[in-house]
């Protein structure tokens, strides 16, 4: 049995408001999708899941550490140019069936590993202390809404932003 190595306050602090930033950018472009997307199905699918990452964002968010030395603000951005481009790309992506895939296919299971690997790293302290949000966001994430394709919970890209 191995022992996570616990991280200092600042990188918990860091990781955390990766994973806040993503959520929001995965609402925002979501959010934007549904008036785009002409199928009715496909609406309420997007629509859903763009709330869904609206309260992932709030539960990240709500884990941000409140200390003089760190402004959280400061904290809710990319971990890196590669996540950012990953994400934005969902943006460019045009018709229903692109976008789907690139979200369900690429951006969600990469999501899934980071979020994986971020339960990896915790301690039983650190869960004990924050009960619930990672567990929350990574088990919705895997057992959420379904996609048109269904989620594969065996695919499991490796994530630009994710820190190992």
């Amino acid at each position: 049995m191995s022992v996570a190595v616990a991280e200092t306050l600042e990188e918990s602090a860091r990781r955390i408001g990766h994973h806040a930033w993503i959520e929001l950018r995965l609402f925002e472009t979501l959010g934007a999708w549904v008036t785009d997307v002409p199928e009715l199905e496909a609406k309420a699918v997007v629509a859903t899941q763009s709330y869904h990452h609206a309260w992932h964002a709030e539960l990240w968010h709500g884990l941000l550490p409140s200390v003089p030395h760190l402004h959280a603000p400061d904290l809710v951005v990319p971990a890196d140019p590669a996540t950012a481009a990953r994400i934005d790309s969902l943006g460019a992506a045009t018709g229903t069936v692109a976008r789907l895939a690139l979200l369900y296919e690429d951006v969600l299971p990469g999501l899934i590993a980071a979020y994986s690997d971020h339960l990896g790293r915790t301690t039983p302290v650190t869960v004990r202390s924050v009960p619930g949000p990672p567990e929350a966001v990574a088990r919705d994430d895997v057992n959420g809404v379904p996609g048109p394709t269904g989620r594969d919970r065996r695919c499991r890209r490796s994530w630009p932003g994710r820190h190992r």
